[in-house]
């Protein structure tokens, strides 16, 4: 006999089977009764939170690690950070020194929106702003890399497709890790080329740089250059810094030791001197060849052993004493200050130090004339309306920011080339050539 089921039954049934959702656009799959308690809608404009191409600056994300991918190999973290997209962008620009309206191009756009189709592209405009203020950045940067530096300088001047004169100078130092080192400092226009507006430009560079430890300009042989260099000796002759503060010291010692040398009987005081306050006489102080360094430090370095002799001398020997306090006298006796100077002097760190800062003295204007180069490509006939300030912030930047050049191998240039042919050997009938 057959059982009707009764009303529970059939609520027991409906809970185990759930019904189909209605319009879900699904083929019979069931879905839970908890959705019978929310309301469908649509909402425009709202996007995956999860999505690596959504609006969150830092959103992170996962890449393959090149070294066997895709059949092997692993994923590392990353950020997608669209302030550094946008910083990459116009580094692009500047470094290859293409025009700011490439980044309107519809070949740029469609590869932006392959790799980034959120990322928004930004204008010429906004790219120009970002040159000008990386080249602010950077600058800071450099300044803060040569402010404690000896530097050298070499400066040019150059005429333009547009006739209008630029000058350039460019810094050289050696760092503490001695790297020759060299860096635009300033690319801008003149009203001409006469030594007076050159002196002008460079001590303009020094002052709006900071830089006091000037050691070296080097020109080339323009007769406006003498008139140039003429100006800036009296334009800075009253800056301190560099040698200035060795000079002094070697200067006194130098000066008291030529009153010791300059006769027999004043040679004999010092020697007695010497004895009394217990110096051994042996190997007596010697004049410099002042045009050689090393003379000069052999000079100090045998000073040294007699700095209380110099100064008992002064107390014992009047005429020593009258020759120093004379009024324009160029004999002066050295003050425990200027020993003090002299001994660090001496010593190998100041010795080395001398040596870079020889070693950095560039002997061409090459480095600065290079620049010209660039100058010619970027202001060319179709962007001859740049501003000054742009100019010389895209030719400055774009030399901070290039790596340094690699030793070019004939290996590699060969290897390079063999690849090529087999590239072009795939498409013999293509007329497109791989140059």
């Amino acid at each position: 006999m057959e059982t009707t089921p009764s009303v529970t039954d059939v609520e027991k049934q409906k809970r185990a089977a759930p019904p189909v959702a209605p319009n879900s656009g699904t083929t019979g799959r069931e879905t839970s009764q908890i959705w019978d308690h929310f309301s469908k809608f649509i909402a425009k404009g709202v996007k995956c939170l999860k999505s690596p191409f959504k609006s969150d600056k830092w959103q992170t994300t996962l890449k393959p690690i090149k070294r066997g991918w895709p059949e092997g190999g692993s994923t590392e973290k990353g950020v997608f950070n669209m302030d550094e997209i946008k910083r990459a962008i116009t580094e692009f620009i500047i470094i290859d020194e293409q025009p700011f309206r490439a980044v309107e191009g519809e070949g740029f756009k469609k590869l932006m929106a392959k790799a980034f189709p959120n990322f928004e592209v930004p204008s010429r405009v906004t790219v120009a702003r970002h040159c000008l203020r990386i080249y602010q950045e950077e600058k800071e940067k450099l300044k803060e890399l040569i402010k404690n530096q000896r530097i050298c300088l070499t400066s040019d001047t150059w005429t333009s497709i547009q006739n209008y004169t630029y000058m350039v100078v460019t810094a050289h130092w050696i760092d503490d890790q001695w790297n020759l080192q060299k860096r635009i400092l300033n690319f801008f226009q003149t009203p001409d080329h006469k030594g007076e507006t050159i002196a002008k430009g460079i001590e303009d560079c020094l002052l709006g740089w900071g830089i006091e430890n000037l050691f070296t300009v080097t020109l080339d042989n323009a007769t406006s250059n003498d008139a140039a260099i003429k100006s800036l000796k009296g334009r800075i002759e009253d800056w301190k810094g560099g040698l200035d503060e060795q000079i002094e010291p070697i200067s006194h010692i130098r000066s008291a030791i030529k009153f010791v040398r300059s006769s027999s009987s004043r040679f004999a005081t010092f020697k007695s001197v010497a004895e009394k306050v217990k110096i051994d006489t042996r190997g007596l102080v010697s004049l410099d060849v002042e045009t050689r360094w090393n003379s000069t430090y052999t000079m100090l370095d045998k000073a040294l052993k007699f700095e209380k002799a110099f100064a008992r001398m002064y107390v014992d020997d009047q005429n020593y004493q009258k020759q120093c306090r004379e009024i324009g006298t160029t004999t002066k006796n050295p003050s425990t200050d200027d020993w003090k100077n002299v001994k660090a002097f001496v010593k190998y760190p100041i010795v080395a130090k001398i040596a870079r800062d020889i070693l950095s003295i560039p002997i061409s204007t090459v480095a600065s004339e290079s620049a010209f180069s660039i100058g010619g490509r970027i202001l060319d006939s179709y962007r001859s309306s740049l501003s000054p300030k742009t100019v010389e912030a895209l030719i400055c930047i774009q030399q901070w920011l290039r790596s340094p050049s690699k030793e070019c191998k004939l290996e590699d240039i060969l290897e390079e080339v063999q690849k090529i042919d087999e590239i072009e050997e795939e498409y013999p009938n293509s007329p497109l050539r791989i140059d």
